[in-house]
């Protein structure tokens, strides 16, 4: 044997091929194997949010295509969608001889830029109406809560992702290990936390009549903020697109009013003044018709029945004051 034999690695050759194949077969057996696990382990009834952010919007999304057209968008937060049927409110009108077919586009848990984002982005390009009922309360403009701030932006990066960023999303999705990973991550530090959505004809997010806890905030409104920046963009951005823009100040609980204070209701009707100044938009006072403080499961929102007598009462009083022309 040549001394240069030394040299030579030959006898260190190993078959790459069926090494590599095992291991991408050991690989696929234990994905199938926790894909099982997760699929066995996760409460029935829930699937992956893939690219929605969660499965609120998703159902809203699907209801909005049940519809052919759509007269009358309510758009807001959940100030909107859980205080206010739309079919309970086209039932009314249809009685007075005033036939339309409205829609609850508000989106619960952002404030009103996430709101903005998801009518541009959402609804609007799937259907559009010629006349936009905007509900607002203090709690809409109010940039003293950074977790809603926080979860605004989610929102609308949710609402900008490209198509093919969505379509990717929505594909991996359908592994369980990927379409729960955020589940995932919450079990391992705490327990499992679903989105619980209910979402009802038109949009509506009907609530029990039970009470819930909310985290409570302070309010601070700011008439040159972004929040409120955002809230008349979207009203001359409605204006835009020729539709009519009637403001409805959204149900607060009056205890939860006490706790906004004089300056801070001043910033939210100078807000609202100039909303109201804007060309295309008007606006109905509401005063008369306030849900009753046992009404309320937290300090923004009614429970289902009530909310159905307060969504009669808003449509008799659109007929009374004649807002939407037959």
């Amino acid at each position: 044997m040549s001394r240069l034999s030394i040299f030579s690695f030959d006898t260190l050759q190993f078959k790459y091929k069926n090494v590599l194949t095992k291991t991408a077969a050991l690989a696929l057996i234990g994905l199938i194997f926790v894909e099982v696990a997760i699929r066995t382990i996760i409460p029935a009834g829930q699937i992956p949010t893939g690219s929605w952010y969660n499965h609120t919007i998703r159902l809203q999304y699907e209801e909005l295509q049940k519809l052919q057209d759509v007269d009358i968008f309510f758009i807001g937060t959940s100030i909107s969608c859980v205080n206010i049927p739309p079919q309970v409110f086209d039932e009314e009108l249809a009685q007075a001889g005033v036939n339309k077919i409205s829609f609850n586009a508000g989106i619960a848990g952002p404030d009103y830029e996430g709101v903005s984002a998801a009518l541009r982005h959402l609804y609007w390009p799937q259907k559009q109406a010629k006349t936009a009922i905007v509900v607002v309360a203090p709690n809409d403009l109010n940039t003293a809560n950074p977790v809603v701030r926080e979860r605004t932006q989610k929102y609308i990066h949710s609402f900008e992702r490209p198509v093919f960023a969505s379509l990717a999303v929505d594909f991996l999705s359908k592994f369980w290990l990927f379409g729960f990973r955020k589940e995932l991550k919450e079990w391992l530090k705490n327990d499992w936390k679903f989105d619980k959505a209910v979402v009802g004809a038109k949009g509506f997010t009907p609530l029990p009549n039970k009470q819930r806890s909310r985290h409570k905030t302070s309010y601070r409104i700011e008439p040159e903020g972004r929040i409120s920046q955002s809230f008349v963009e979207l009203l001359l951005w409605l204006n835009d697109q020729n539709v009519r823009a009637i403001l409805v100040r959204g149900l607060t609980k009056p205890a939860e009013k006490k706790l906004i204070s004089a300056e801070q209701w001043q910033n939210f009707e100078k807000v609202l003044q100039r909303a109201e100044a804007l060309p295309g938009v008007e606006s109905i006072d509401v005063s008369s018709i306030e849900a009753a403080a046992e009404d309320f499961v937290d300090p923004l929102h009614i429970h289902q029945e009530a909310a159905h007598n307060y969504a009669k009462k808003l449509a008799q009083l659109f007929i009374e004051q004649n807002v939407l022309k037959k």
